[in-house]
């Protein structure tokens, strides 16, 4: 479903029936990541060289610290499809959703809570679009949000 790039050498794919692969060699050879959810993932989401999110149907996101050797699973409080998700500058990570779902961590992916931006359609994708705003891609067409309506609720 998504191809994510960390390096020349390393990769990861989110797959479908709980596959998540990693390659350490420029995509030459592949490791399923041992992984305790049978779902399908719709993304990756890098945050460092060690850490990784990975996130799917069902509000699923599981984080790893140790490159996807073992994964903790990460309340959400949604059961939407989750489609996309970005690091903004200020580390904060927004993961989207169908139902108009807009899940936001201030602790680098160890919790999130749902965003009280009301989005009335699914959103396929997020993207940076300037240092005060983000834009979407929804089943209604395009929306632009601002960072700070998300960063609200920073102390929850």
């Amino acid at each position: 479903n998504q191809i994510s790039r960390l390096t020349s050498q390393r990769y990861y794919i989110a797959a479908e029936a709980g596959h998540l692969l990693r390659s350490d060699d420029g995509a030459k050879t592949w490791l399923d990541l041992p992984l305790p959810y049978n779902g399908s993932f719709f993304g990756t989401l890098i945050l460092s060289d060690m850490e990784i999110l990975a996130y799917g149907l069902r509000g699923n996101v599981y984080r790893s610290a140790d490159a996807g050797d073992s994964w903790q699973k990460i309340m959400t409080g949604s059961s939407k499809l989750l489609t996309d998700a970005i690091v903004l500058n200020n580390h904060d990570i927004i993961v989207t959703g169908m139902g108009g779902t807009l899940l936001v961590s201030h602790d680098d992916g160890l919790s999130f809570h749902e965003s009280d931006v009301s989005v009335e359609a699914d959103i396929s994708a997020i993207t940076i679009k300037d240092d005060q705003n983000l834009l979407l891609t929804t089943s209604a067409g395009y929306k632009i949000i601002s960072v700070s309506s998300l960063i609200v609720n920073k102390g929850n």
